[in-house]
């Protein structure tokens, strides 16, 4: 005699945040482009567009991280996610900050020729380059501009794997690099606004 087995799951959608706000230069008031948004000690976030402006989009989970937005040039803003009003477009005034650098002088012991230069790239691989395998995500995005206005755009995540140059014996033999595309999802779409 035969027996069934039913099983049930009740599964469970993890609610989602959505921050949405604009980043301006608090005293030129112009918006400040391609701006870092994300949730500090994280690998989740996004970047402002041309205009300023970001949504990101966070798992309930991180209600009680800090949200900060970063720019060159500006100094960093930081807020916990439970405290951005979710309903209503916000704006961020980032600081222009400016950074004093010291003063590096460079001289050269003695002119190099091309050859003498390659060489020394070489032979500095193993310590400019990871000699390890490793694993690195990326984001991609591009706009298509026609008449001043985005008619097209395509999103991509990137998982991206490189052998590293540890194989790769130092000497006489052609460098290579070996990277391996290990996955991607993409969006692509086109932009409409309303007249």
């Amino acid at each position: 005699m035969g027996c069934l087995l039913l099983m049930f799951f009740q599964g469970r959608t993890q609610q989602v945040i959505t921050l949405t706000g604009k980043v301006v230069d608090s005293e030129s008031k112009k918006s400040v482009s391609f701006a870092s948004v994300g949730i500090q000690g994280k690998s989740l976030g996004t970047i402002t567009n041309e205009e300023g402006e970001f949504d990101l989009h966070l798992p309930e989970s991180l209600r009680t991280h800090r949200l900060f937005i970063t720019c060159m040039g500006y100094e960093g803003f930081a807020l916990p996610v439970n405290q951005w009003e979710q309903t209503e477009r916000k704006t961020v005034l980032l600081k222009p900050a400016t950074y004093q650098l010291a003063e590096v002088e460079v001289q050269a012991k003695k002119p190099l020729t091309a050859r003498e230069i390659v060489q020394q790239a070489r032979h500095s691989i193993a310590n400019n380059y990871p000699d390890k395998p490793f694993k690195m995500s990326a984001y991609f995005r591009t706009y298509l501009k026609v008449n001043d206005r985005y008619t097209w755009f395509t999103d991509a995540a990137l998982d991206i794997y490189d052998k590293g140059y540890g194989h790769v014996p130092i000497g006489e033999q052609n460098l290579v690099e070996q990277v391996v595309l290990k996955g991607a999802d993409k969006a692509t779409g086109t932009i409409q606004r309303a007249m």
